[in-house]
């Protein structure tokens, strides 16, 4: 089979970390990358032994590729997603797809070709053998979820929008975990305390489908960094930080894993998530752990429902 054309829409360093990985993935070529500006697309694909750059505009004219892998700023990507989504081309999109459900749910509306959410964590080497464990266990009976964000000191690159909803733009990776461990959610149970843009206290208690609980603990105001703890019958697993995982057993010792494959050489996941795009463009169908722009949606709306500013409040989540 051909290999896939893919266009690379995007300049920023976190597309060039898309890049060297999209360079070692069988079967796809990035054939250019895009920006509004020549200039930088040109100095962008010189940097990043790339064919050639483009501009938006040519592309939008010409697509002359047989995908999309965008990255978007976060205050950009649910318009860039939905004016690229005319052209009908698959599309993996980095996350954040919208700085909020509504804005994720227009972006859902608007794309109608395959589309993969670039949620790296849900590819981790360690997060896959985490699961295989805990199913070997008899089950996720309970996840913990403890995620200070430290706004402050969030680069200036990044908009006020952005930062004011951050918890879309950023903590939806780790709140996506919930839902990969504990499977679909039933109900919210929060106590929130949002003070200003940096000072916020979300608490929440979650049900899952599975009978599994969750409990989501981010202060804000505190240091601190993100920690996910899974718990079956007589196993814990705990991931701090979130690229390693260490493994306790009732009555044996604490076993340490750390990265041993491509997570050891790209940035964690990132190669995994592309194998997983490639198979999407080979076969039409999107292969586990991979997210669709529907199965995204319900992490948002997770997000949502755990940093509502309301205090108390139970949501049940259809």
């Amino acid at each position: 089979m051909a290999r896939a054309r893919v266009g690379l829409v995007g300049v920023g360093p976190m597309a060039a970390l898309h890049a060297k990985v999209l360079r070692n993935v069988p079967d796809v070529d990035v054939v250019y990358c895009v920006s509004r500006s020549q200039d930088k697309a040109d100095a962008f694909a010189a940097a990043n032994d790339l064919p050639r750059g483009r501009t938006l505009e040519a592309v939008m004219a010409k697509p002359e590729a047989d995908a999309l892998w965008v990255v978007a700023p976060a205050d950009a990507m649910a318009e860039a997603a939905i004016e690229l989504a005319s052209l009908g081309l698959p599309m993996f999109l980095e996350k954040p797809v919208g700085l909020s459900l509504e804005e994720t749910r227009a972006v859902r509306t608007a794309v109608t070709a395959p589309v993969m959410v670039g949620l790296n964590r849900r590819f981790y080497e360690v997060i896959g053998q985490g699961l295989e464990m805990a199913e070997a266990a008899g089950g996720v009976r309970a996840v913990e979820v403890h995620m200070p964000e430290d706004v402050a000191r969030v680069p200036d690159k990044q908009s006020a929008r952005t930062k004011e909803l951050w918890q879309f733009a950023n903590s939806v990776h780790m709140v996506d975990l919930f839902r990969l461990f504990g499977g679909e959610f039933e109900t919210v149970d929060v106590f929130n305390d949002v003070v200003d843009r940096e000072d916020r206290s979300y608490m929440g208690f979650i049900r899952f489908l599975s009978g599994a609980k969750g409990v989501y603990n981010a202060q804000w105001y505190a240091p601190g960094g993100w920690r996910l703890a899974v718990y079956a019958t007589d196993l814990m697993l705990v991931y701090q930080p979130v690229e390693q995982l260490q493994v306790l057993r009732r009555g044996q010792p604490a076993e340490l894993i750390k990265p041993a494959g491509p997570d050891a050489e790209f940035k964690a996941g990132f190669y995994g998530q592309a194998q997983a795009f490639s198979e999407l463009l080979r076969t039409g169908s999107l292969p586990a752990p991979g997210a669709d722009l529907a199965d995204y949606e319900r992490s948002v709306a997770l997000v949502d429902a755990l940093t509502s500013a309301r205090a108390p409040v139970s949501a049940a989540i259809a």
